[in-house]
């Protein structure tokens, strides 16, 4: 299972579910909009860079959307691209998929 720790304010938290979401990936969100509640779960999970999102797959932490994209994930969803798109590693902290022209 994945969840996504989240704000309802922030961009790269928006990133992030939609990436799962385009790629066909179930998560669960949980809001920390609140400060006391997101300084709670900072505190609680040792997160050093108290920053939103924090992702987790099965209990482990990815971390933000840059390493949702450096993923495990992000590898299995590149594998399962269908013949039309093709993946340009540009850097190791980017991923860029066009479309490629049909034949």
């Amino acid at each position: 299972m994945i969840t996504v720790y989240s704000k309802t304010d922030c961009p790269y938290c928006h990133l992030a579910k939609n990436w799962l979401t385009e790629n066909k990936l179930d998560y669960k969100e949980v809001l920390l909009d609140d400060i006391d509640l997101r300084q709670k779960f900072y505190d609680t999970h040792n997160i050093k860079t108290r920053t939103v999102p924090q992702i987790y797959k099965d209990d482990k932490l990815i971390g933000g959307y840059s390493e949702l994209l450096k993923s495990e994930l992000a590898v299995k969803v590149d594998l399962n691209l269908g013949e039309d798109r093709k993946i340009t590693r540009l850097n190791s902290s980017h991923t860029d998929i066009s479309r490629m022209p049909s034949s």
